[in-house]
């Protein structure tokens, strides 16, 4: 929570970088460096997450599906937005990470 809530608050930040000025630039590449560490926490923490939780014999699965997916989207992001631009990629993703949301939180209902 506390890295996906820092980003929101970062990201803005790299407007600066664009003005062009020297200090634009050393703040927005101190900004990209903070982000990446924290991408790297989130990483770590939701695989630790995720293998704390996984039964017996699934972890492989997930493993395999992450990057199945990392592949899918890398080449299908490259794809739509060649072929219909980046508005619609935007529009997808933001659907997918919704899709996502919803069935993380269905698979906690029922589970106190």
């Amino acid at each position: 929570m506390l890295s996906s809530s820092v980003r929101v608050a970062v990201i803005p930040l790299l407007l600066i970088a664009a003005t062009g000025t020297m200090t634009g630039l050393a703040l927005g590449a101190a900004l990209l460096a903070v982000l990446e560490g924290l991408w790297a926490l989130f990483d770590v923490s939701s695989t630790f997450a995720f293998l704390d939780l996984a039964e017996m014999g699934q972890a492989g699965f997930y493993g395999a599906l992450i990057g199945l997916g990392n592949a899918c989207g890398g080449f299908l992001g490259g794809l739509l937005s060649m072929q219909f631009g980046f508005a619609s990629l935007f529009a997808l993703c933001s659907l997918l990470c919704a899709a996502a949301l919803v069935a993380f939180l269905i698979q906690f209902r029922g589970r106190r």
